[in-house]
């Protein structure tokens, strides 16, 4: 009999790995949540029209990463690739208005077909931050700001941040020809 192992680019987390592991999730949750984030869980698997139409049929994710099946019903279903579209098909189907959403923290497993190349995993884990409901500019600010106090409480000291940015609405067509060197 065929000894049964792990599909390549899935791993088995053991000790220390686990622990770090461990340690990464329990401190998202302790800055988001001081930030005033709420975890969410979303399931793993979604129909596959809410990534199509979220991501767009001719990205790669769509074309050629995600795990779709069909269901004994004939219904496509896929692996979420990425958190954000479940996140906004739940706060959808809740039927709260936007400025009710929470800021919402999912943290879990996505999947992606193309995991198996040299250092990417076809299970991976992301901890992510929706900030939904508001345009201020301020927010993405707040973001930065979180995400460098939670990589300093992971330990990392040495970090720089560097922005890049299109510009407002306003300025943005400008900014565009200025950068296509038309005057």
């Amino acid at each position: 009999m065929e000894k049964i192992q792990k599909i390549k680019g899935f791993a088995d987390l053991f000790p220390p790995d686990s622990g770090v592991f461990a340690f990464i999730e329990a401190t998202a949750r302790s800055v988001f949540t001081r930030y005033g984030y709420q975890e969410l869980r979303i399931p793993i698997l979604e129909r596959t029209e809410l990534f199509s139409r979220s991501i767009g049929e001719e990205t790669d994710v769509v074309q050629k990463e995600m795990y779709t099946f069909p269901d004994r019903k004939g219904r496509s279903l896929t692996l979420r690739p990425e958190a954000t579209a479940g996140v906004m098909r739940a706060l959808i189907e809740e039927n709260a208005p936007t400025t009710a959403w929470p800021n919402i923290s999912p943290t879990g497993p996505c999947s992606a077909t193309n995991g198996h190349r040299k250092g990417r995993m076809r299970q991976f884990h992301q901890i992510d931050v929706e900030a939904v409901g508001s345009p201020e500019p301020l927010l993405d600010a707040e973001i930065l700001l979180m995400l460098r106090h939670y990589l300093t409480e992971l330990g990392l000291t040495q970090l720089t941040v560097e922005l890049n940015s299109l510009g407002c609405p306003a300025c943005r067509p400008c900014l565009s020809r200025r950068l296509a060197g038309i005057p």
